[in-house]
């Protein structure tokens, strides 16, 4: 989690105002629009006055703590008390979630967490934050003329800086038009805070007149700052043919390696299976399938991009530095597929099936991308109310109409099995294993597949073991779905 760049501890002698104001300065400092900056402001001034109107304890801190922080590309602002804990049936009713369901943010979770209070916190995306970018380029055609081997030898392969920012712009346009899934990278301003607080570390491959031509990330998200994921790989079709994949991850591997992250992480595409034989020769293993998890739209130029439906995605694990042996708690039906993967990955795991319940009150994180069709909940503590918060997130979720929902089980805790046997019930099966994602070690990622149409038909995979983990989450989806 990024550092704040606002704290206020506010007494309720303060005005609402007052604290409104300093958000919507902070917020706008960051590039917000100013109808934008207005409305979050609304809401904080809103949560502050509900948190005053709930009952303060005699010996229990009467002051709200308030930060504003940014995640990746999200923008995280948190109004947390100490007072009468919220129950859910009130938080329904409260008026800022009506103001947030007007639009004036795009997430906003409100709940109690014990001895840590209660917390609303909001979430706005970067790319609500500024208009697109304005100098982009027309997406190449598939029969572009490509460059010679004289030119490709020409290209300097360094680390991205934020004089890049607008040649990478313009390389993801001449790549994907405005398909590319991730509208963050058409942002200047979003671009430019990824690099410096480093939540994104970018190489490139630029010509000698300083076009950017080719592009390769590690991005570490919320609660993954262990393993990054290794992605927005993006070459110029003029440029491919040249091995210029394989020279920007490499280059992206010893980042890693000087870094000393844990693993790296990959998505995928399987329209093609190029992608995967790039991650496979660096060490990658398949690790599982994400149904349905990018959206349908994506055209690649110069590509194939059949596609029936929502596309699917193959994740992928490459050890980085050596990890210590850890016991994981996982359902006996996935200890089998878990112990092979964990052998290919050199990895010492022992898996342990005891159904234990959790205990007290779980802490859980939502992040929900509309532009996407997904949905992440995180959980950083399993309580006895797991299953059930999972299942109130679902159906708040409904109105989004979203291809599909991730949920992140921490494997190190004891009520990890437990809980993934109760969300399977719920429709959730293995989407991938993720080795070492938090502190406390490693994480399972499950997935519920919405009602749109989902490609599973055009997977391409470059290895044998790569199409063994499609079929077997394929069965597994089929069997936590199944009738009666």
């Amino acid at each position: 989690m990024s550092a704040s760049l606002l704290e206020l501890t506010v007494r309720d002698e303060v005005p609402g105002d007052v604290v409104g104001s300093a958000v919507a300065a902070t917020v706008a400092g960051l590039g917000m629009r100013p109808e934008r900056a207005t409305r979050i402001r609304v809401v904080i001034e809103e949560l502050v006055t509900e948190a005053r109107q709930r009952e303060a304890f005699p010996n229990a801190p009467d002051t709200i703590q308030v930060t504003v922080r940014v995640d990746a590309d999200v923008v995280a602002i948190s109004v947390i008390d100490h007072r009468i804990p919220v129950s859910s049936a009130a938080v329904r009713d409260l008026p800022s979630r009506r103001i947030a369901a007007l639009g004036f943010i795009d997430r906003l979770v409100i709940a109690s967490h014990g001895r840590d209070g209660n917390t609303a916190e909001c979430r706005i995306k970067f790319d609500q934050m500024t208009h697109p970018h304005e100098t982009g380029e027309l997406q190449l055609p598939a029969d572009i003329d490509h460059a010679t081997d004289e030119a490709a030898d020409q290209l300097l392969l360094r680390t991205m800086t934020t004089h890049d920012v607008d040649g990478f712009i313009r390389l993801v346009y001449r790549c994907y038009g405005y398909s590319y899934p991730d509208s963050v990278m058409y942002v200047p301003k979003a671009i430019h805070h990824l690099l410096t607080s480093q939540t994104m570390r970018s190489v490139v491959a630029v010509t000698p007149t300083g076009e950017v031509v080719a592009h390769a990330a590690l991005t570490t998200g919320t609660g993954q700052s262990r393993v990054p994921e290794a992605g927005r790989l993006v070459v110029d079709p003029r440029y491919r043919g040249h091995h210029l994949a394989e020279r920007v991850t490499d280059l992206r591997q010893q980042v890693a390696v000087d870094v000393g992250f844990a693993g790296l992480w990959a998505e995928c595409v399987t329209n093609h299976p190029a992608s995967q034989r790039n991650v496979s020769r660096l060490g990658g293993v398949e690790m599982g399938l994400l149904i349905g998890a990018g959206p349908a739209d994506v055209v690649m130029s110069s590509l194939s991009n059949d596609n029936q439906g929502r596309r699917t995605l193959l994740p992928m694990y490459s050890v980085v530095t050596q990890s210590p042996a850890r016991t994981i708690h996982l359902p006996f039906e996935y200890v089998n597929t878990t112990s092979m993967l964990a052998g290919r990955l050199g990895l010492e795991r022992t898996c342990v099936s005891n159904l234990l319940p959790g205990q007290g009150r779980s802490r859980m994180l939502v992040e929900v991308n509309p532009d996407v069709g997904t949905a992440h909940l995180r959980f950083d503590r399993i309580g006895s109310d797991a299953s059930q918060r999972v299942a109130t997130e679902l159906g708040e979720l409904v109105a989004f109409e979203l291809g599909t929902v991730h949920v992140d089980v921490p494997l190190a805790d004891p009520a990890a099995a437990w809980l993934i046997n109760a969300l399977e019930r719920q429709g959730f099966c293995w989407a991938t294993w993720v080795p070492e994602a938090e502190e406390a070690g490693d994480v399972l990622r499950l997935q519920r597949v919405g009602e749109h149409l989902v490609d599973v038909e055009h997977v391409q995979c470059a290895t044998v073991h790569g199409e063994f983990m499609r079929d077997w989450v394929v069965a597994q989806w089929h069997r936590v779905n199944r009738p009666g």
